[in-house]
């Protein structure tokens, strides 16, 4: 591995699940998986390979593999990873209104003696 790699592999380390295009160009693929896209997804991870200077193929396998390393590291210390996107949306779901059900306020009535 060159020491540009290192250098990048150290400062994103945080991020977990990080490899180089030259681990990417070297592992060893044996095993084919087809996942079927819409012509837009295709070329939003075709341009983001170009970015990176690597083929659309190493490309998803270095995002994917990275994000499922830190969804299974999350998910054995039994903490919940979101995008920054996911977190917006949970914490938005967390501070609507509440609607309680018919049951429930039947349920918080007989709780409070009112029944």
């Amino acid at each position: 591995m060159c020491r540009t790699c290192n250098v990048l592999r150290f400062a994103v380390h945080f991020i977990g699940g990080y490899f180089c295009r030259y681990e990417i160009k070297d592992m060893q693929k044996n095993v084919s998986l087809m996942v079927r896209l819409n012509q837009e997804s295709k070329d939003l991870l075709a341009a983001a390979a170009d970015l990176r200077r690597i083929s659309v193929s190493d490309y998803v396998r270095s995002v994917v593999i990275g994000q499922a390393t830190r969804e299974l590291a999350a998910a054995n210390v039994q903490t919940i990873a979101f995008s920054p996107e996911e977190q917006l949306e949970f914490w938005t779901a967390l501070s609507r209104p509440v609607k309680l059900t018919k049951a429930q306020k039947e349920l918080g009535a007989i709780m409070r003696g009112e029944v």
